[in-house]
């Protein structure tokens, strides 16, 4: 019984945690995208189809945009990031003739840890699984490519 009350105290205080952490977010999230006009911008690349940006704030990376356009669907992707760190992405697919929304994808970061992602399609992916995994290794490889870019 005490390991069963234990383990539920674990459970609620982690739960508090994430949440905190999401709430955090989520702040830095907006107050990075309200800050944008005062960034530095750096273009990468840019034409009539796709661009990528990267905003600094005092040589420090705070966000990535990345567009790209074909066959009519845009996917737009957002890397946000807060002391270096990655914090969180957003990923956007929509149909340019219906302007819909096709698939949105969401991820929270901490310390390089991937700590939520879901989709429009699955909802809330679980932490366990190949494809949790899988992705979190893929964004951590191309942000690891990227550093140099900017």
């Amino acid at each position: 019984m005490k390991y069963i009350l234990q383990l539920f105290i674990f459970t609620v205080l982690s739960s508090s945690l994430f949440a905190q952490d999401f709430k955090a977010i989520d702040q830095t999230k907006t107050e990075i995208k309200n800050s944008i006009k005062t960034l530095t911008e750096i273009n990468e690349y840019k034409d009539s189809l796709s661009f990528k940006n990267f905003y600094l704030k005092e040589d420090k990376l705070q966000l990535i945009q990345v567009k790209s356009t074909q066959n009519n669907i845009v996917k737009i992707v957002e890397y946000y990031f807060k002391d270096e760190f990655l914090i969180y992405i957003e990923q956007q697919w929509l149909d340019l003739e219906t302007g819909k929304v096709i698939s949105l994808q969401k991820s929270y970061w901490k310390n390089r840890e991937l700590i939520k992602w879901s989709t429009s399609e699955d909802g809330e992916i679980d932490k366990s699984s190949q494809k949790y995994l899988a992705f979190e290794a893929e964004v951590l490889n191309y942000i690891d490519q990227i550093r140099g870019q900017y």
